[in-house]
């Protein structure tokens, strides 16, 4: 749901909140972890009888869900700023990290040089050290 707000220098910004158009951080860390287990086999049967229904089980984590939504998001910020011109500002209700994410993806999509090794360093200082990410509590 986007709100339009106009302010001087007439300039339109668009408000996007991500909570209420993608997964929470609940939502997103069972789907990982179901994810992991897919990794994770101890003996060769498991691996046999977890081979034969690999995409089923992999469709039934919603990993690739979340993955897919995620970029779609991304595409329609883009689309904001490039297409239309226009400043978007991102919101989410509990600090589940999807400003972050979409953030470091809009960037990623937009600018090379985020696509080399130093700009994806300083993007990742930038947006989730500096940010003051718990990577402890997650």
């Amino acid at each position: 749901m986007y709100r339009t707000i106009d302010k001087p220098p007439y300039e339109a910004l668009k408000s996007e909140d991500l909570s209420s158009s993608l997964p929470s951080l609940q939502e997103i860390q069972v789907a990982y972890t179901k994810f992991k287990q897919l990794f994770l086999i101890d003996n060769s049967a498991e691996f046999w009888d977890t081979d034969v229904k690999w995409f089923s089980l992999l469709e039934s984590t919603n990993w690739l869900e979340i993955i897919r939504r995620c970029l779609r998001k991304t595409i329609d910020i883009i689309e904001l700023l490039e297409v239309q011109s226009t400043n978007v500002l991102l919101q989410e209700e509990n600090a589940s990290d999807l400003c972050c994410v979409i953030s470091c993806l809009v960037q990623i999509m937009m600018d090379s040089y985020c696509r080399t090794k130093l700009g994806f360093q300083s993007l990742i200082q930038k947006e989730w050290i500096m940010g003051g990410h718990a990577f402890l509590d997650r």
